[in-house]
């Protein structure tokens, strides 16, 4: 009796059983790289007792932020907040505090240093000279740090060292430290 035996056939049946299961297998852990699209009315991420500092190119602490919650959206430059705290310093002297912020609500937007505060807003600017603070209470304050320059259309309150200013609206400029109360402006003074 003759064998069916031949090592050219085992070699070639062997190569070619390797092969399917090697195709075999690509087929099955092949992993499709398809764009997911995120819901764009859902938060991205959330973080909850967030703290975090951001720095600039000279590697100075500019803001110190502190807050109970925290999400963004997906294609939205914006990071929205939730019962925040943020102290913004100077740039170019790291030791100054340039402003103190608390809000109940409110967004900031780090690439193009802007930012929003919603309800309850307390802004404590102080003046690096004389190290006045001025206290600002107010809503729907709009922040601009690459210009130095805040406003809201609201009514607002600001206390500074025996002076009260209650008014409509406001705008302030601490390139030029100066603060404008746009209508119904009221001043008290005590001692």
């Amino acid at each position: 009796m003759m064998g069916f035996y031949s090592p050219r056939i085992f070699r070639f049946l062997t190569i070619v059983f390797m092969v399917s299961i090697c195709l075999i297998f690509s087929d099955l852990t092949n992993i499709s790289w398809v764009k997911i699209e995120l819901p764009k009315n859902r938060p991205e991420y959330n973080g909850y007792g967030v703290s975090g500092m951001v720095y600039g190119k000279n590697g100075n602490v500019l803001y110190r932020m502190v807050s109970e919650s925290i999400w963004q959206y997906p294609s939205n430059e914006r990071i929205f907040m939730s019962n925040l705290h943020t102290i913004a310093y100077s740039e170019s002297n790291p030791q100054t505090v340039l402003y103190d912020l608390t809000a109940s609500d409110g967004w900031m937007n780090y690439g193009k240093r802007l930012g929003f505060l919603g309800n309850n807003t307390v802004l404590q600017i102080i003046d690096a000279t004389t190290k006045q603070t001025t206290t600002i209470y107010g809503k729907n304050i709009d922040l601009d740090f690459a210009r130095n320059y805040l406003q809201s259309k609201e009514n607002v309150k600001t206390v500074q060292k025996g002076l009260i200013i209650t008014g409509k609206g406001f705008t302030y400029d601490k390139n030029t430290e100066s603060l404008h109360v746009l209508s119904n402006v009221n001043i008290n003074y005590t001692k």
